[in-house]
């Protein structure tokens, strides 16, 4: 079947970890995970959306600063992995799903926003997450600090030009 779909891959036939899944059966198991991923992305964005109405609604003070803080980090996380891995995912299966033709560059442009999702929830967490911020303070504190240089008082003697004239003189 393979070969019928490109007689270049005759090569890779032998090859053990060759695996050829043809369009038509691709084509319903992309249309499943489009819409699977889809009521996903719905759940998350009303998700955070309930967290912003429970922020709103406790503003007045009845929640703690600790609570706004966490339910505040949930939702920047939350953000970052509807952005950096949901929302693209969902695009690569819609350019699969529907054949869009010419999109190599932004399909590459995709897995590099996947890609950095990692990276930005680890910095996320080391900010909202209080011991890791202040560790990391104290830590570029001492770095910085150790390279400074020394700083030493400087002590001047007050002379004006007018006593320098008048000992010059007499």
């Amino acid at each position: 079947m393979a070969l019928d779909y490109d007689p270049c891959l005759k090569p890779y036939m032998s090859e053990p970890s060759f695996m050829f899944i043809s369009h038509e059966i691709a084509h319903n198991g992309f249309l499943l995970g489009f819409i699977l991923i889809s009521l996903l992305l719905l759940g998350t964005f009303s998700l955070g959306i309930f967290f912003i109405c429970l922020i709103r609604k406790h503003k007045g003070g009845n929640i703690a600063k600790q609570q706004r803080y966490l339910i505040i980090s949930a939702l920047v996380q939350l953000s970052i992995t509807i952005f950096f891995n949901i929302v693209p995912v969902v695009l690569f299966i819609f350019i699969l799903c529907f054949e869009i033709p010419h999109t190599e560059n932004f399909l590459l442009i995709l897995f590099s926003v996947i890609s950095t999702h990692s990276f930005l929830e680890s910095l996320a967490t080391l900010y909202f997450v209080t011991p890791y911020r202040k560790a990391i303070i104290s830590m570029y504190h001492q770095i910085f600090l150790i390279h400074s240089l020394p700083t030493v008082p400087i002590h001047l003697l007050g002379v004006s030009r007018s006593s320098v004239m008048n000992i010059n003189i007499t």
